[in-house]
């Protein structure tokens, strides 16, 4: 209630002769302090799902602000729609956000006024599907009634989960689904492998 006007202070003094008052001189006339933005809010992290994205809220002037924050999606880059629940400085990307790009919303609010500034958007999201970059590889001898074990290889791409089937003579070998494998009178004279699929959000491979 004090913005836009002046503020003095009068100072009363009595004895039992009498009350005097006196003021002093008035101050300038308060001016007010709403936000207002000057550095934009930033974004680091890369732009993939399964990842996160952090933001920064920016400068800001202003008397007593407190900062919200709200991310948005969107699909051309222009048009912006708040992500429900994304009200923190940080975003974990889902499979719902893979073509579209992301951008944080900072709403600074004090006494005085409110105010938004958003981010440059991010990179358009990409997916992160499971691509093989190791094979994977057996231990274990090759003789009737001894165990093999497989392991997966390496895999790229983000929530892989693996499944096993082990084949014989490249066809599968039914119930074989394990990562190890113990060897059959039926296996002997024969080739054995393990074929490992991966699957995430994303794709299978």
């Amino acid at each position: 209630e004090d913005v836009n006007a002046t503020v003095r202070v009068l100072v009363v003094a009595a004895n039992p002769d009498g009350t005097a008052a006196a003021a002093s001189a008035p101050t300038a006339t308060i001016p007010s302090a709403p936000p207002v933005n000057t550095v934009k809010p930033a974004l680091s992290g890369t732009a993939q799902r399964g990842l996160s994205l952090s933001g920064t809220a920016g400068s800001w002037s202003g008397i007593g602000n407190s900062l919200g924050y709200q991310w948005q999606s969107s699909a051309d880059g222009t048009t912006w729609t708040a992500i429900e629940g994304a009200t923190s400085a940080t975003y974990a990307i889902g499979v719902g956000d893979v073509g579209s790009y992301l951008r944080l919303l900072v709403t600074v609010t004090n006494p005085d006024g409110i105010a938004s500034a958003a981010s440059t958007a991010s990179a358009k999201v990409t997916g992160a599907p499971p691509v093989n970059t190791v094979r994977p590889a057996l231990s274990g001898t090759a003789e009737r009634a001894s165990t093999l074990t497989a392991t997966a290889g390496i895999w790229s791409g983000h929530g892989n989960a693996y499944s096993y089937q082990w084949q014989r003579d490249e066809v599968d070998i039914p119930g074989a689904t394990d990562p190890t494998y113990t060897l059959r009178v039926a296996d002997v004279n024969r080739t054995v492998r393990v074929l490992v699929t991966a699957t995430n959000p994303d794709a299978t491979a």
